[in-house]
């Protein structure tokens, strides 16, 4: 568990406390959740549930790290519709109608302001300029990448309705730039800050 205080208005700092279980296990958050992130039931602390997919794995199929922008886009501009459909059913494996209802069990409360799908696009506008994928329609890169993984937004929407949660979004970033994830950060604290400035 992360905690820092950071800057909302000059002179102003809260505490953003974030939970991650690092696209290992769902369980390792809602098996034993933190009794003091997560709060009680029905009353629970958590503010929003971020759900984050990328379009290339930490590792190639032999084990091989993928870690700079480079290597990812190297990896895939071979069989690059086979290796985003793959990663795309990993994603489905475990963000779907089953883990979903395990953790709304757990942190769902009137607290629970916003849940956001974040997709980190990786560069996919070299993929599609270099015509690595097929794209009849010319979708922009944002759209293209909202289309990959529209099978998982459908069922975080369909996890809020149930859930009565309004706020669901999608956001497409590039992860390894600090201007996305500053971008999520703030959309989130501009809905807290819009929430608790009406009660």
């Amino acid at each position: 568990m992360l905690h820092r205080k950071i800057n909302v208005k000059k002179g102003e700092k809260i505490t953003v406390s974030v939970i991650d279980y690092r696209g290992q296990k769902p369980s390792m958050v809602t098996r034993n959740p933190i009794d003091r992130f997560i709060g009680t039931r029905r009353n629970t602390l958590v503010n929003a549930a971020i759900f984050i997919v990328d379009i290339v794995g930490r590792y190639d199929e032999n084990g091989n790290p993928l870690n700079t922008e480079a290597q990812q886009l190297s990896w895939l501009s071979t069989n690059t519709e086979t290796k985003i459909d793959n990663r795309k059913r990993e994603h489905l494996s475990y963000i779907n109608k089953g883990t979903l209802e395990i953790v709304f069990s757990v942190i769902c409360s009137l607290n629970l302001i916003t849940v956001k799908l974040v997709i980190n696009k990786c560069d996919l506008d070299q993929l599609l300029n270099n015509q690595c994928l097929p794209n009849p329609t010319n979708l922009k890169c944002e759209e293209y990448a909202k289309q990959i993984f529209i099978d998982i937004e459908k069922e975080i929407k369909t996890a809020c309705d149930q859930n009565s949660i309004p706020n669901f979004s999608v956001e497409v970033i590039s992860a390894n730039k600090y201007q996305g994830k500053n971008k999520i950060l703030k959309s989130i604290l501009d809905e807290y800050e819009s929430l608790t400035s009406n009660l």
